[in-house]
């Protein structure tokens, strides 16, 4: 993609990190700039932890109560700071590759309520097709509560060996009980660009499901194809995106930019010293359609990197709902070079810095706001059980295997009391399904459950393409895409839907 002007920096991949960057540090200095007398906190930790050690009523480990109390002094600073065993870090590195094992989602203990959150599933892996969405609130894990449980602890419960279950307990807002969702744990290879299609002859459709070292490769290689099939506008999702690399998020944004545009700048406590820019290469793959970008809460880091990018460039316009608010800089310390004689399989990860987008707009807690607000699609009640606990999967299989000729054909030809009676029998003979009444099954629902269900057909018959088939399949259905490509057709239409969006953001603001 180009000579790179930048330095590696890593984004939020899997556990709610913001940005890092693998690092070193010289000396360690105690207390700088303060009149706390260093030693004396010093002794009076040391007497904490001789008294601890000797006194406890149960003998504990040494090195799990120095551990914990670092982890204790990194807790008290914010919710990305952290200790990283030799377990995490080796994850670390392994995850910049794009490809690790696990349930395939990004987790993050939230600074409102201390939850264990979803931030957002990767496409195709076991979070997605349960249906986990962005907000998710994970209570158990195995039934250990995940209350005062730490990051590490929690993704150390998630993680296994390929083909192992694991039963996340579940709380989405909105719904009045808690979901009971069985994952099977896989090796989870993340495709950054898994779809790229035409929605109709003029309209191209990319998806980037996080940002790796390939991503802006992947892009340009989708634009120019959806180019040369006569798009003249592009629908850039990146919905659920938690991040990813940086560098990746100012190549795929150069993909937009013109050669020097400002991307992206961080500053730490002293702004002079720590004001880094990180500017757009002057040659790779360029285009100039005009973009529409689909966000939600679910978007972070990264893709918060790129939409802050677009939106100030003028190049897109931003549809959805507010982001994440990622924007917080983190870097890696290994612990060896920051003091001698320190083990070198372990880091800590501090918040070192913040970033902005090129208008000078700190998004950290806060997010960027759509330009056309969109109300999200959360699925409750029946639907989210039904597909939290896999069920679509299975119907779709029992369908298909029942009728071989055509199945996705019969299927979508169901009247509204055929699938009643289908959904009914099929948990009628489940074992142990959830808690349900017949009178949950609103043409609402139903909906949901074809569009699940179908889609689950379809990719289960359509090979090697089968995912791709079925990923066209829910966009085609999809009322977002819709919406957009309705309002970019209709300028009077999207300027009042502008003007509202401002009305409603006000709305919810007033709300929080």
């Amino acid at each position: 993609m180009g000579k790179k002007i930048f330095t590696t920096v890593v984004l939020g991949v899997l556990l709610g990190l913001s940005v890092w960057v693998i690092a070193g540090a010289g000396d360690v200095v105690m207390a700088e700039g303060s009149d706390v007398n260093s030693y004396q906190l010093l002794a009076t930790f040391n007497a904490a932890l001789r008294l601890v050690s000797r006194e406890y009523v149960e003998e504990m480990p040494f090195d799990e109560l120095i551990y914990g109390a670092i982890q204790g002094m990194l807790a008290t600073l914010d919710p990305h700071s952290m200790l990283m065993d030799p377990r995490l870090y080796g994850d670390l590195r392994l995850e910049t590759t794009g490809k690790f094992g696990g349930l395939g989602m990004q987790v993050q203990i939230t600074t409102e309520d201390k939850t264990l959150t979803v931030m957002a599933p990767f496409d195709n892996t076991p979070a997605s097709r349960a249906g986990l969405q962005p907000g998710d609130k994970i209570l158990e894990i195995d039934g250990e509560s995940t209350y005062e449980m730490d990051i590490n602890e929690a993704v150390e419960r998630m993680r296994g060996e390929p083909g192992t279950e694991v039963t996340l307990s579940i709380f989405r807002p909105g719904m009045d009980d808690v979901m009971e969702v069985p994952l099977v744990r896989e090796e989870i290879i993340v495709d950054s660009v898994p779809d790229h299609f035409m929605v109709d002859d003029a309209t191209g459709y990319v998806r980037i499901s996080d940002f790796s070292d390939d991503t802006a490769e992947e892009l340009a290689s989708a634009i120019q194809d959806l180019t040369d099939r006569g798009m003249r506008l592009l629908l850039l999702d990146l919905r659920s995106n938690p991040g990813g690399t940086l560098e990746a998020a100012i190549e795929v944004s150069q993909v937009f930019s013109k050669p020097g545009d400002l991307v992206v700048y961080t500053e730490g406590r002293n702004v002079e010293e720590t004001h880094t820019e990180y500017r757009a290469a002057g040659d790779g793959f360029r285009t100039d359609v005009p973009v529409a970008l689909l966000v939600d809460s679910g978007s972070a880091s990264a893709s918060e990197i790129v939409t802050g990018a677009l939106r100030a460039w003028d190049r897109a316009l931003i549809f959805g709902t507010t982001t994440f608010g990622k924007g917080s800089v983190q870097s890696i310390f290994n612990l060896s070079k920051l003091q001698p004689g320190a083990p070198d399989d372990m880091a800590i990860k501090l918040t070192v810095a913040r970033y902005f987008t090129p208008d000078g707009v700190c998004i950290d807690g806060v997010g960027i706001a759509p330009d056309v607000y969109l109300e999200p699609v959360i699925y409750t009640g029946f639907t989210a059980h039904f597909v939290g606990s896999g069920y679509h999967r299975a119907l779709a299989t029992e369908y298909r295997l029942k009728h071989e000729i055509a199945p996705e054909g019969t299927f979508a030809s169901l009247s509204d009391e055929e699938l009643v009676g289908l959904v009914t029998a099929f948990m009628g003979a489940q074992e142990k399904p959830f808690e349900w009444v017949p009178g949950e099954l609103t043409p609402e629902v139903q909906d949901q459950l074809r569009l699940y269900t179908r889609s689950e057909i379809i990719a289960q018959i359509g090979g090697v393409d089968g995912r791709a088939n079925a990923a066209r399949f829910r966009a085609s259905r999809d009322p977002w895409i819709a919406e957009v490509v309705r309002l970019m057709q209709d300028e009077t239409a999207l300027d009042q839907a502008r003007a509202d969006t401002v009305v409603k953001l006000a709305e919810l603001a007033a709300e929080e």
